[in-house]
């Protein structure tokens, strides 16, 4: 089944896409933020297929250092790891994103 996730990674993501039962609102956040992985991925000569929980924290180091708000970071991560769930309970892919947390918040007031 991994063979799948090589062909054509829209499509896989696009069948994670009309397996969850959410507003159509978040799936457009999940599909930009999924494709957002793999171009990271494809930036980094990789594939879907080679990537490990080291890919997944690397790529959350990347957004916090591309300056991402906290709250991007965490919205980006949290589509992963409902991805690779997904991945997982359908058997293509171990759920290499189990445990990844969001970056911590800085306490204090917003407009401090």
């Amino acid at each position: 089944q991994l063979c799948c996730l090589e062909a054509s990674s829209p499509k896989i993501i696009e069948d994670f896409l009309n397996a969850q039962d959410i507003k159509q609102s978040s799936k457009n956040l999940y599909r930009r933020t999924i494709k957002q992985f793999f171009r990271w991925l494809e930036n980094h000569q990789l594939s879907i297929t080679q990537s490990r929980r080291e890919e997944i924290l690397q790529y959350k180091n990347w957004l916090i250092n591309n300056e991402f708000s906290h709250l991007t970071v965490d919205s980006y991560l949290s589509s992963l790891r409902r991805f690779f769930e997904w991945m997982e309970a359908k058997c293509y892919y171990p759920n290499i994103a189990k445990g990844i947390k969001a970056p911590k918040r800085e306490k204090g007031f917003k407009k401090d």
